[in-house]
């Protein structure tokens, strides 16, 4: 028994090796298994990995926005490819779906106005049911933005789709299957709204989703509408599933800035569905680095995404009753253990499950609790206890309140944590965000260890220095703080529709039924195995361990030696039950008990107990947390340089890391097997690892610090900055990682003062990016930036977009952008294209010609009722490019565009649930499919500028999104006739190597022009 006791009792040692394994082996597992899977060796008859990666080396040969010849080229190799492997296919190029909506790309953003012209390729296979049953929608883009590629944003979902296609061509699901390869997502997710345009969306009721939400990790679910499309991808899953029903939490309240046609197909109920996308490597999105040499995983990649898509929709497609059901559902919640099981349940069970938890779980933990206390007063009448004295009144306050002291110092020293990672190096989670997590965990494990275990002063701790310790009180402490986090969740449960606290409830269960077997089976519990018998001797009869005295000393009724006393005893501490008997009275004490002497308790319930209560409460809550972690410092860490938030970021970190050590709280109150060791590291966990621990936290810490003392508060000086790189002095950033900056460049036609003068053109290039290095670190590297006195400030800069900082700076002459030869005649008169002439025309210019004139428009407000109302019409012909903007001072009420060819124009009413606001508009974005289209916008005025007398005012603008390098082997040798951007060009090539450059907006540049034209 005293070996047992040794290698299994409540000391430091034992406690401290199991807790280390924990989480170490929590940890590590959780870690491996959220990596890219293996490709099987067998994979599914009729598809072809080999041949999906080298589509995708095609697909993704350059960039290929949408308003690029490039996206022409992509979208031929896809219709050909399509049409040659699927002999007979119902392929449709749709050329017919244009329309109107307002809609906002990301949640919580302002929404924009736009016109587009869809050119979506659509795939239709009829199912082999004979019962009509709504159909399954696959969707992916092909445009990506134009500086990246896009291997992971849309490459992969494309060469998925067309393994899919083909697959299904040669096996007929029961269920028809619709595939919405779709154009124009980046800039707007127009290819979804498209789509709802064409007669083949009244066919589908459920969807998959494939996207790219960023550029690496495995394939994650991260939005489903509901419960029983989780099903159905459980339903499918092979073993290598992940998703979390945390992050669909996190994209509906706008907390990852990024939009995909999930939200579209969503919107108004009208499909139910899943969105599948990569969610890591945040920094090489929309970037050079999102391709196919950068792609984490290679083919592992591709199959994850083709194993996610196929296995998911193959289990849609031959669901005929699904296909039945309504498309309203059950909220549901959802999330994996280490990527090869998926736990789901509905929402509304997991509110029941904590309403019950709420009401049931306090009543029967305190009935036990009161039973407790008169099970032990009929031990103390029958003679089976005897209470020692009294507990002083500072330990039992101390008993009672060092829990929520040490949580509340905790707290304090995370918070003064966060403020030193903000203030001295915000960019360190960037690139290491596990060395964050440690650090936060290390320090909050210390600092509750080190305060709850701190020994109060001889003479306020009374006896007390070899009382038996038990975990039990700080559980039931912890208990209490569950409960309160449970009632904050049901409430987010019932008003927000919050699933991602599901964890939550675990852990509050766990813990309620480890102090429920505490209170049965721990030291002093309901069940009891006889008498505990307790040793009183002075302290040089102590035994010198401090550890019980002998086997035969702890037997009920036995004696070690008849010289000494025994006494059965129990001691009213800190690590007995809350409401335990120490009210009992002390008139039972024997009087020749001195009242210094100690006491050395042999407590074999905690020696049997603490462990399986340590498996009860420990590890599935730290599984549940480990595997949201995974996900949160995999998609938010990197957002710093998109404007999120640095503070929001590390508190985010702080908690998770500092709720991860709180597990383990309750078991850092184990006795210390050395008694002559006195101090604050009496107790708790083992003195090496707290040592390590300590290290462990100085060593994640103070190099961040310091390093972000340097790089922030000393480079300053931009020639230091430049001298640090030389000799291999980098900040927190480097090419699996880099910085993000985003560029932007305009031209502002100035008209001539008189007629016979010809305009200028005001030429600026910007850079957006991190206050803390772009100014000093990459604006001297850029030749035309240096030598045209920057302009830096955050005037410029989204205000919602924390931390970063606008640089602008004149381009000079030999970086003016050239928009490429078009067979536009951009000079032609348009005074007699729609009859009467132009109020107003843009000054001749290279790149667009436009024109202005003041309407009135008879409009039809209810049935057989036509009146006239005042608007405008603006006529833009462009050169080689298919996007163009029209800014206005005052608001828009309705709007619509004409063809200037056919006369035919779209209706006034926009779009079913994307209408104008109330307030109305102030820009309107137009898309067109061709490259010669002449825009016809008309507008009308809100009511209250209706019969004014005034001006209107605004700006006409167009966008360019092509260049030289990213246009390499596409179309004419003839360099004079491409497009090109000298400004981006030379950001290319003199960004450091840490650094990379992505869009700000649809165009990398935008040509505009003021108008100002009296209102009739």
């Amino acid at each position: 028994m005293g070996l047992v006791r040794a290698i299994f009792g409540f000391h430091t040692i034992p406690v401290s090796t199991v807790l280390v394994l924990i989480y170490v082996a929590v940890w590590l597992s959780t870690y491996i298994t959220d990596q890219i899977g293996p490709v099987p060796a067998k994979l599914p008859t009729d598809i072809n990995l080999t041949q999906a990666y080298l589509d995708l080396e095609r697909l993704t040969l350059r960039p290929h926005p949408y308003n690029s010849h490039a996206n022409d080229d992509v979208r031929n190799f896809i219709l050909d490819t399509i049409t040659e492997r699927n002999p007979g296919i119902d392929i449709v190029y749709d050329t017919n779906s244009t329309g109107t909506w307002v809609g906002a790309t990301v949640v919580g953003t302002p929404a924009t106005a736009s016109y587009f012209e869809g050119n979506n390729i659509l795939v239709r296979i009829p199912g082999t049911s004979e019962q009509s049953t709504p159909g399954v929608l696959f969707s992916a883009h092909w445009d990506s933005v134009s500086t990246a590629p896009g291997a992971t944003d849309d490459g992969i979902g494309i060469s998925t789709l067309i393994q899919l296609i083909h697959f299904f061509h040669k096996h007929p699901p029961k269920r028809t299957v619709i595939f919405n390869i779709n154009n124009g997502e980046e800039d707007g997710l127009h290819g979804a709204h498209a789509f709802l345009l064409h007669p083949w969306a009244a066919e589908v009721k459920d969807f998959i989703n494939l996207e790219g939400a960023a550029a690496g990790g495995p394939v994650l679910a991260f939005r489903a509408t509901g419960e029983s499309v989780m099903r159905a991808y459980r339903k499918g899953g092979n073993g290598n599933v992940h998703a979390n029903v945390l992050s669909a939490d996190a994209f509906q309240r706008g907390l990852v800035r990024s939009g995909t046609d999930y939200q579209v197909y969503t919107d108004n109920n009208r499909m139910r569905g899943v969105d599948v996308a990569f969610t890591r490597g945040r920094a090489r999105y929309h970037t050079k680095y999102d391709a196919v040499p950068w792609t984490e995983g290679r083919d592992r990649a591709v199959w994850g995404m083709l194993d996610a898509a196929f296995t998911t929709g193959v289990a849609l497609a031959d669901d005929v009753a699904m296909g039945k059901a309504p498309i309203a559902e059950r909220k549901g919640v959802w999330f994996d253990l280490f990527g090869s099981a998926l736990v789901l349940f509905s929402l509304d069970s997991l509110f029941v499950f904590n309403i019950v938890a709420l009401v049931v779980g306090p009543i029967v933990l305190l009935l036990l609790l009161a039973l407790q206390v008169s099970v032990s007063r009929k031990r103390t009448r029958n003679g089976h206890w005897l209470v020692f004295g009294s507990t002083p009144m500072a330990r039992a306050l101390w008993t009672s309140a060092k829990y929520w002291f040490a949580l509340v110092v905790v707290a304090a020293v995370q918070v003064g944590w966060v403020a030193g990672w903000v203030r001295f190096n915000p960019f360190m989670v960037h690139t290491y965000p596990y060395t964050i997590l440690v650090s936060s965990f290390t320090l909050s494990f210390l600092v509750f260890t080190l305060v709850v275990n701190m020994p109060l002063p001889a003479k306020l701790a009374g006896n007390t220095q070899h009382l038996s310790p038990s975990p039990l009180p700080l559980l039931l402490h912890t208990y209490l703080l569950t409960y309160v986090l449970l009632i904050v969740s049901t409430v987010g449960i019932s008003k927000l529709g919050i699933a991602g606290t599901y964890f939550i409830t675990a852990w509050n269960a766990l813990v309620w039924f480890g102090c429920v077997f505490g209170v049965i089976f721990g030291k002093g519990g309901l069940v009891f195995s006889g008498k505990q018998t307790f040793v009183v001797s002075s302290d040089e009869d102590a035994n010198e361990d401090g550890q019980d005295s002998g086997d035969e000393s702890r037997t009920a009724g036995g004696s070690h030696d008849e010289d000494r006393r025994e006494q059965v005893a129990e001691y009213a501490t800190e690590r007995t039950p809350l409401l335990s008997g120490s009210d009992s009275s002390t008139d039972a004490v024997p009087k020749s008990i001195e009242p210094h002497t100690e006491a050395h308790a042999a407590d074999e319930q905690t020696t049997y107990t603490w462990l399986p209560l340590m498996f009860i409460v420990l590890p599935l809550p730290l599984i549940l947390l480990s595997q949201i972690t995974t996900i949160l410092i995999g998609a938010l860490p990197q957002t710093l340089a998109d404007g999120n938030s640095a503070l929001s970021i590390y508190v985010l970190l702080a908690l998770v890391a500092g709720v991860s050590g709180l597990f383990g709280w309750p078991f850092v109150v184990c006795g210390s097997s050395s008694p002559e060791r006195k101090g604050i590291l009496l107790g708790g966990l083992h003195r090496y690892v707290v040592f390590v621990l300590i290290v462990v936290f100085v060593i994640t810490t103070l190099p961040g610090w310091l390093a972000g003392g340097f790089f922030y508060g000393k480079i300053a000086d931009r020639s230091l900055a430049r001298w640090t790189e030389t000799h291999g002095l980098y900040p927190p950033f480097g090419t699996e990682s880099p910085l993000k900056v985003f560029f932007q460049q305009t031209v502002q036609i100035i008209p001539p003062v008189t007629g016979d003068d010809d305009p200028e053109f005001n030429t600026i290039t910007s850079l957006t990016g991190s206050a803390e290095f772009l100014e000093p670190w990459i604006i001297p590297r850029i030749p035309s930036a240096a030598a045209g006195a920057p302009n830096c400030s955050f005037g410029g800069v989204d205000a919602r977009k924390t931390g970063l900082i606008k640089c602008e700076w004149p381009s000079g002459e030999d970086m003016v952008p050239e928009p490429g030869l078009s067979r536009n005649d951009i000079d032609k008169d348009e005074d007699d294209e729609d009859g009467g002439h132009w109020d107003w025309n843009a000054s001749p210019n290279p790149w667009f010609t436009a024109n202005f004139r003041n309407q009135i428009f008879n409009v039809t407000s209810a049935p057989h009722t036509v009146h006239p109302v005042q608007g405008a019409s603006i006529a833009i012909r462009r050169n080689n490019t298919r996007n163009c903007r029209v800014y206005f001072d005052r608001p828009v009420a309705s709007y619509r565009v004409r063809d200037s060819t056919h006369g035919a124009a779209t209706s006034w009413d926009t779009q079913k649930g994307y209408e104008v606001p109330d307030a109305g508009l102030n820009e309107v974005r137009l898309w067109s499919r061709s490259w010669e289209k002449t825009f016809i916008l008309d507008v009308i005025w809100k009511e209250q500028d209706q019969g004014t007398h005034s001006k209107t005012s605004g700006r006409v603008a167009c966008e360019w999104a092509e260049y030289e390098s990213g246009m390499a082997g596409l179309g004419s040798t003839n360099s004079t006739l491409k497009a090109k951007i000298p400004a981006f060009e030379e950001v290319l090539s003199f960004l450091p190597r840490w650094a990379v450059v992505s869009k700000l907006t649809d165009g990398l540049v935008e040509v505009r022009q003021d108008f100002e034209v009296w209102r009739i």
